[in-house]
């Protein structure tokens, strides 16, 4: 996949951004989905590590009520088998949201080690106990 593909996704989602700013769903503040690509009020917003296969890499994902379960059960999925590369990349997302506490936790282990951590982590997030900043 090129560099090209990056640039049609950008500009879709400042095109989705700058619906949501005109209050698309008729909301003072929205969002779009990173998943379904559609505008919600932003009181709706899940925000959520998410592993992109394609760029290799966690990401910052925000998701509507409607696509937040099944991004849960796919970044799940990928923290039950997580590799040392994959850790790795946890690790800059954890840095990135100044969760530095987790961040050393995952950094003392291998990434056999690091999966009960992260686990617990998205646990509190799919609960809503532990809300990451957007």
């Amino acid at each position: 996949m090129g560099l090209w593909v990056f640039g049609v996704v950008g500009v879709v989602l400042l095109v989705a951004v700058f619906l949501a700013r005109r209050g698309g769903a008729n909301e003072p503040h929205s969002f779009v989905c990173s998943a379904c690509m559609q505008v919600h009020p932003f009181r709706e917003i899940r925000v959520l590590p998410w592993w992109n296969a394609s760029v290799q890499s966690v990401l910052t994902s925000f998701r509507c009520a409607a696509c937040f379960p099944a991004s849960v059960r796919e970044t799940r999925e990928v923290i039950a088998t997580l590799d040392n590369a994959q850790r790795e990349s946890f690790l800059e997302f954890l840095r990135n949201h100044k969760l530095d506490e987790l961040a050393a936790q995952v950094e003392a282990t291998d990434a056999v080690g690091a999966r009960a951590p992260l686990g617990r982590f998205l646990d509190e997030i799919e609960r809503g106990e532990r809300k990451l900043g957007v």
